[in-house]
């Protein structure tokens, strides 16, 4: 919940709701609404936002000059673009802003949080996976360097042991994976491109007043394009997987695929075959780990052998 918890930090507007701020209640429901209904006017975006404030047990009501206001909030703050069509008469989001993962994990978490707002007791039938999310105090400051293009410092703990040392990086993005934030971010005199940082084992993190330039745009995203997981692996190709599942495993993948380059080859009772194309990481193995109950791999066969030796080494171990 990265962006509930950077607008504590950031919201000045006061409000009553307790789990998730007013302003960014009516934030999500903007969105939501220009989102279901393209070319929404500006009444019924109105309307539509004063409804869902009733709903949820607010007073006070939403007005056009507060619509206006918080889109202007939404276009600085979320970095979204929503614009006004003269032609059609309504408020859009451009197709290339419309399925932002981020965005789109945001709108899913304050709805529901909205939703159990008014619910008393709410803990005995909610089960929250109760995990502490650490490092995340980190997340305010980096965002701001990010946005203002300053480099940071910071102690860091390799899981290896021992001490990482003092590093100096340009801060580029953050990425979540498996619930823990990790910083992306170039590491001046160091060659490797994009290096990975967890931010539960920095401390002492500063911002500093020296500046940097931006990678261009979009760079981050094509260096994840073909990556499952944190790393990047830049000496590693991209290749061809298959895998085929039974169909109880290709239920659970078809509503959670593996990858964005995920495709269906075969979906029947006896089996379901999926074909991926990217970077076989260490991140990848441990995932397809999890589900071998459940998962064959067809291709490649050095990938066919990895988990295999895993396997080997395991059992080895519960022997021993």
């Amino acid at each position: 919940i990265i962006f509930l918890y950077i607008y504590s930090r950031v919201n000045k507007e006061s409000s009553d709701m307790g789990i998730v701020p007013l302003n960014m209640f009516r934030y999500a429901a903007i969105i939501r609404h220009i989102k279901r209904e393209r070319y929404i006017s500006m009444e019924r975006l109105v309307k539509e936002v004063a409804n869902d404030m009733a709903l949820s047990g607010f007073e006070g009501g939403f007005s056009k000059r507060t619509l206006q206001r918080d889109l202007q909030k939404i276009r600085a703050d979320l970095d979204l673009s929503i614009n006004f069509s003269k032609l059609e008469g309504g408020y859009y989001i451009p197709n290339d802003e419309m399925q932002d993962g981020l965005l789109e994990s945001l709108l899913e978490h304050i709805n529901l949080l909205s939703a159990l707002r008014t619910v008393e007791n709410v803990s005995d039938f909610v089960f929250a996976e109760k995990r502490e999310a650490q490092g995340m105090e980190w997340v305010y400051p980096l965002v701001r360097a990010i946005k203002s293009q300053r480099m940071v410092e910071f102690n860091y703990r390799k899981y290896t042991g021992g001490s990482g040392g003092r590093r100096k990086v340009e801060p580029y993005a953050l990425k979540e994976f498996n619930g823990r934030w990790y910083l992306l971010s170039g590491e001046p005199g160091v060659p490797g491109g994009v290096k990975t940082w967890g931010l539960d084992r920095m401390t002492d993190l500063r911002v500093l007043d020296e500046k940097f330039r931006h990678l261009e745009e979009d760079s981050i995203t094509r260096e994840f394009r073909d990556c499952f997981g944190i790393y990047s692996d830049h000496d590693k190709e991209v290749e061809e997987v298959v895998l085929s599942f039974s169909p109880l495993g290709g239920h659970y993948n078809a509503s959670r695929p593996l990858h964005e380059s995920q495709e269906v080859l075969v979906d029947n009772d006896q089996e379901y075959r999926i074909r991926l194309r990217l970077k076989i990481t260490w991140d990848f193995i441990i995932e397809l780990l999890s589900q071998s109950d459940n998962m064959t791999v067809i291709a490649p066969q050095h990938l066919k052998d990895t988990l295999a030796d895993v396997y080997r080494r395991a059992l080895k171990r519960m022997g021993e």
